[in-house]
C-alpha cells in the first residue's frame, strides 16, 4: 500500500501540475445520474484512489485502478462502452484523465465532485476487506 502511495505522490509531483491548472477535460456525470446508470446498463466505473481508500468505501460495482496502474488497463478501458473515473474530489481523476488522453483514449467521463459529492447525495457505498 505504501508503494502505491509513493507512486501516486511521485506522479502528482512530476506530472500533474499542468493537469491541475488545466482542470478536467472529460465530461462530468452527476452523482444521481451515475447512480441511475448503475441500475440500468452498468458502465465501467473506475476508482483511481489507493486500495486502502477503495476498500473503505466506493461506488457500488466500481473497480479499483490506482492512478499509477491505469495505463496497464488500457485494453479493458477501451473495450468498455462507457467509462467513468473518480477519486475523492478531482486530484487523482485529473491525473488518470491525463494518462488516458496521452494514450489517446476517448469517450470517458468523470464523476462530478468525486466520491465526496456521491456521499453528499446520500448514495450507497460498498466496502471491501483489504487483500
Amino acid at each position: 500500500m505504501r508503494t502505491v502511495r509513493k507512486l501516486l505522490l511521485a506522479a502528482f509531483i512530476t506530472g500533474s501540475a499542468h493537469a491541475q491548472a488545466a482542470g478536467l477535460r472529460s465530461p462530468g456525470v452527476d452523482p444521481e445520474d451515475l447512480n441511475g446508470r448503475l441500475e440500468a446498463a452498468a458502465p465501467l466505473v473506475i476508482d483511481v484512489r489507493t486500495p486502502d481508500e477503495y476498500s473503505s468505501g466506493h461506488v457500488p460495482g466500481a473497480v479499483n485502478m490506482p492512478v499509477p496502474t491505469v495505463t496497464q488497463h488500457l485494453d479493458e478501458i477501451r473495450q468498455a462502452p462507457e467509462v467513468v473515473l473518480y477519486c475523492n474530489d478531482t486530484q487523482f481523476t485529473r491525473m488518470a484523465e491525463q494518462l488516458l488522453l496521452k494514450a489517446k483514449v476517448k469517450g470517458f467521463s468523470h464523476l462530478e465532485g468525486g466520491l465526496t459529492a456521491w456521499r453528499e447525495h446520500g448514495l450507497p457505498l460498498e466496502t471491501s476487506l483489504p487483500e
